[in-house]
């Protein structure tokens, strides 16, 4: 997982890493090239069933426009993905940010309620929201639930949307906190998504509805590119994703208005089990081998942190994907 570094493996956990600077020299040396690992299809229309799973994809001009998490859907399914490794990565190809924001609440359910009224299909209009990714877990802070909601949105956007979730500045939050629904800390992250694994650099995942996530975010000591995304990329790396069960991965750089600062790590790990998800953040936060090594190196500092969701609703807008196509054209 996060920062899976190319010199830590099952045999030498205990090593002495040394210095950041060092580690990330001799990463530098075994860089691997993108490559291309994911089958796809490209067609007007949504939807064909093939052996009881969906090949989704829709026409290339907006298969291009939603590189974020976005509309189009790649043949992954549970089973192809539990036959083979994910490996290699693609570069996203740009154009759509997201925005990763987590709080607790005493009851998701009744938290879902408000949301879904106020926020309807896609939040405000001049948010541009195309893709929305609602997911709950078991609450840190609090006896209670923790929730994240995950927007994707076109990137000149994000001068609208960082405002409307600054908790100083927007009165809804203080009233949020009055009003009880929202709780614990308030987590806000806008990322620049830079390469894919497990899904295409043009697409993203395909709908996650009963899926599960994990975001990971940390400052990085290393750069990030070829450094960190080598040893990321890296075949240790690949075996541990594969042995938690990662079907596929975006790592990114945070954005202005981020709580942990710009140009920081953003990783999102995406399992077919909510269960999958908790058991590598658990090691993750527990800085268990081989994440120990990885942050006594340097190349991950604090603040370090993972959280585990399930997907309870993942809502596409091709429509709106669509128009923001053809006024670009």
């Amino acid at each position: 997982m996060l920062a899976q570094v190319r010199i830590v493996s099952d045999s030498n956990r205990n090593r002495n890493y040394g210095s950041a600077p060092k580690l990330a020299s001799r990463l530098q040396a075994r860089v691997p090239q993108p490559r291309v690992n994911t089958r796809r299809v490209t067609r007007a229309a949504l939807g064909k069933e093939t052996e009881g799973a969906k090949e989704w994809a829709v026409d290339r001009r907006t298969l291009m426009a939603a590189g974020t998490l976005a509309v189009t859907m790649p043949i992954v399914t549970e089973r192809s993905a539990a036959n083979a490794m994910v490996t290699g990565y693609e570069k996203d190809v740009g154009g759509f940010s997201f925005a990763v924001l987590q709080h607790e609440t005493p009851k998701f359910n009744d938290w879902y309620k408000v949301f879904n009224e106020k926020w309807g299909k896609q939040g405000p209009p001049d948010f541009g929201v195309v893709r929305t990714l609602v997911g709950k877990g078991k609450g840190v802070e609090t006896d209670g639930d923790s929730l994240c909601v995950v927007i994707v949105f076109p990137n000149d956007k994000l001068s609208t949307i960082a405002p409307f979730y600054d908790q100083k500045k927007n009165p809804l939050w203080a009233e949020a906190r009055e009003a009880g629904w929202l709780t614990g800390t308030f987590h806000q992250s806008y990322v620049e998504p830079k390469i894919w694994r497990g899904y295409p650099g043009d697409s993203g995942p395909p709908p996650l509805k009963g899926k599960a996530f994990g975001v990971y975010s940390a400052k990085l000591g290393i750069p990030l590119d070829p450094d960190f995304i080598g040893s990321f990329t890296s075949p240790d790396s690949d075996k541990l994703h594969d042995a938690n069960g990662v079907l596929g991965s975006v790592v990114g750089t945070t954005l202005k208005g981020s709580d942990i600062g710009t140009k920081d790590l953003s990783v999102t790990h995406f399992h077919g089990s909510y269960k999958k998800a908790c058991g590598l953040v658990d090691q993750f936060n527990s800085r268990s081998p081989p994440f120990d090594g990885i942050v006594a190196a340097g190349v991950l500092k604090e603040p370090i942190e993972g959280m585990a969701y399930e997907v309870v609703a993942d809502t596409i807008d091709l429509d709106a994907i669509q128009k923001i196509m053809a006024a670009s054209a």
